[in-house]
């Protein structure tokens, strides 16, 4: 996985070959809480566990910067509901 900084955001990739076929970020929106976010996985790539894997080390991240990690998706989106629920995230 490749990691670029910038300012308020931090973005990582699953690389196979020189290909991005999945993508994810964390979105610092505030001084404690920073978001999972912005979850891809390019079609012909789904299905492999790439977002869940992702986001698993977005939260690591999070959690050792001493952050509380969030996530949302839309109530529709039952693959992003499945990994929300396995990375072990409670529904408000």
């Amino acid at each position: 996985m490749e990691i670029r900084l910038s300012l308020k955001t931090v973005y990582c990739g699953i690389f196979i070959g020189s290909k991005m076929v999945a993508r994810a970020c964390v979105e610092k929106y505030s001084e404690d809480f920073w978001e999972i976010a912005d979850v891809r996985t390019a079609k012909g790539f789904r299905n492999h566990g790439y977002a869940y894997q992702l986001c698993l080390f977005i939260l690591a991240y999070v959690l050792s910067q001493n952050k509380t990690a969030t996530i949302r998706t839309e109530e529709n989106n039952d693959t992003m509901q499945k990994v929300i629920c396995k990375l072990g995230f409670k529904k408000l």
